[in-house]
């Protein structure tokens, strides 16, 4: 039967945390622990955490040196409750939110994979986000960020090291980087939506510290000639990004998608006409 770790990190939003609490609490599958790591929080966080005390595996409210240490801690935690290698971890941090009452009824009837990424609805956007290729390769890997709100790690993966406490916003996906392209690890990439997303995080607001971060686990991770390759690639999907964004500024949203019709019209009638000249 799989079990499940899922681990909130909370500093200073109680209000968050009270609505990502019962959204573990209440769900249907009850093969889990819940964890949840406070900063030393000055607000009512603590307060909110000792209604629900007798629900929770373990919680601690203390200091700590950043998000990524905090993260530490619940692992550590979650290995002390049980020590299933093959026990899935999830990070649902305050704020965030399991979707229904049955995601971790679904993910469990899954396979035996060592990572299952599911979706994401972000609260100001109403779409699923996530990976949609059906292969995962290092390009769409490392050009976009995970669903960590939605991303299942088995506690095995984190036996032989923690996320790095150095960085403040990447640590997570180097970490889903390193083990799904260096080390090829197992993986389902699948459209259950997992969890709601709370866009005020910490990496959404932070915008030149994430690239700098990026840039330098992409340099600790990759080898210096297959680093410069993938700068280049890099590169060309930033020019690519930077005009649509500049498009989609200019234009607005039903020019944008009218000239889009216009131009693949135009290329199906050029298409039509070569076929018919070469019949001729």
């Amino acid at each position: 039967m799989r079990r499940f770790s899922i681990i909130t990190i909370n500093l200073n939003n109680a209000e968050g945390l009270s609505k990502t609490i019962p959204t573990v609490l209440n769900q249907t599958y009850k093969e889990f622990e819940y964890i949840i790591i406070d900063g030393a929080s000055t607000d009512d966080s603590v307060e909110v955490i000792r209604k629900y005390e007798d629900k929770l595996s373990y919680w601690v409210s203390e200091k700590d040196t950043g998000i990524y240490n905090a993260m530490n801690k619940g692992i550590r935690a979650a290995r002390m409750l049980s020590n299933d290698p093959d026990k899935y971890l999830l990070f649902l941090n305050s704020g965030d939110r399991l979707y229904s009452d049955g995601v971790l009824e679904k993910i469990s009837q899954g396979g035996n994979e060592d990572i299952v990424i599911g979706k994401i609805i972000r609260d100001d956007f109403n779409i699923p986000f996530g990976f949609y290729a059906k292969e995962l390769t290092m390009r769409n890997v490392m050009r976009r960020g995970f669903p960590h709100q939605a991303t299942f790690f088995a506690q095995k993966l984190f036996d032989n090291e923690l996320y790095d406490e150095s960085y403040k916003i990447v640590a997570d996906w180097k970490f889903f980087v390193q083990k799904i392209i260096m080390e090829n690890v197992t993986y389902s990439n699948i459209d259950t939506i997992v969890s709601e997303f709370d866009t005020g995080g910490i990496s959404t607001s932070q915008h030149e510290v994430l690239v700098h971060e990026v840039k330098r686990a992409s340099s600790e991770l990759l080898p210096p000639r297959m680093l410069k390759d993938y700068e280049r690639i890099a590169h060309l999907d930033d020019e690519w990004i930077a005009f649509g964004d500049a498009l989609f500024d200019k234009v607005g949203v039903r020019k944008l998608v009218y000239s889009f019709i216009k131009m693949m019209l135009y290329i199906s009638n050029v298409r039509l006409a070569l076929r018919r000249k070469k019949c001729k």
